[in-house]
C-alpha cells in the first residue's frame, strides 16, 4: 500500500467521471429507444386497442 498526501487517489475522478458518462448515455439511449417505439405505433391504432 502506498502513502500519499492526498486523501482520495488522483485515479477515483476519472472512475467517476466514466461512470457518469456510461449512465448518461445508457439513459439517454433508454429514452430514444422508448420514443421511437412509442412514434413508430400510428395513433388511431394505439387509440383502436384501448
Amino acid at each position: 500500500m502506498v502513502h500519499t498526501d492526498e486523501v482520495v487517489p488522483g485515479e477515483f475522478f476519472g472512475i467517476g467521471a466514466a461512470a457518469v458518462a456510461v449512465a448518461a448515455a445508457v439513459t439517454l439511449g433508454t429514452s430514444l429507444v422508448t420514443a421511437r417505439r412509442t412514434l413508430r405505433t400510428p395513433a388511431i391504432g394505439a387509440v383502436a386497442v384501448a
